[in-house]
């Protein structure tokens, strides 16, 4: 897996079964159960419990997480890397957080968008921000290389990893319902 990052993407399932959720659960070490049990959305459980199977299922070191509506996203690299899958939706505060957390030169060009583009740039700059948090990226590092895409309309996702040269991904979209199996892939 040289240089290549190794991601996986499932859409969630309507509702988990009774049965699987507890055979899921049981895969979780004690520590992720008891955070488990502590989320009592069915939406934020089934992200995590859907997150965690696919976080098992990579080769790699080092590992990320992602989810936002019925979109999980994982990564694998053999060094550090970074995920983030955002639902692009105009937010509430979305201003005032591209005020306080995106670089100057990034708000400037922000600032003069209207609409659904504004929206999309927003989600560009911010699942960035947020895997370059994941993976541990210092900002101004040259060894951090970023790779963006729209896995599925209306989604922008962002990966970053720390490698010197240029990178590819490996992304691969995993079937999951209500009988899924480790051998159900897209």
């Amino acid at each position: 897996m040289k240089n290549k990052v190794q991601i996986f993407l499932t859409h969630l399932p309507d509702a988990l079964d009774p049965k699987l959720e507890r055979a899921l659960v049981g895969t979780l070490s004690r520590v992720e159960q008891d955070r488990f049990d502590k989320i009592k959305s069915q939406q934020r459980r089934q992200q995590f419990l859907v997150g965690h199977l696919l976080l098992a299922r990579l080769e790699s070191i080092h590992k990320s997480l992602s989810h936002s509506g019925d979109v999980v996203a994982v990564a694998g690299f053999e060094h550090p890397v970074g995920i983030d899958v955002e639902k692009m939706e105009a937010r509430e505060y979305q201003d005032q957080i591209a005020e306080r957390m995106f670089a100057p030169e990034d708000l400037a060009t922000y600032r003069n968008l209207d609409g659904p583009p504004k929206v999309r740039r927003f989600f560009e700059l911010w699942t960035l921000h947020e895997a370059r948090l994941k993976a541990g990226a210092a900002v101004g590092d040259k060894q951090w290389r970023t790779y963006q895409s729209e896995p599925k309309e209306g989604y922008m996702m962002s990966v970053v990893a720390k490698t010197d040269r240029e990178f590819s991904c490996d992304l691969e979209w995993v079937i999951f319902d209500a009988t899924w199996s480790d051998t159900d892939r897209a």
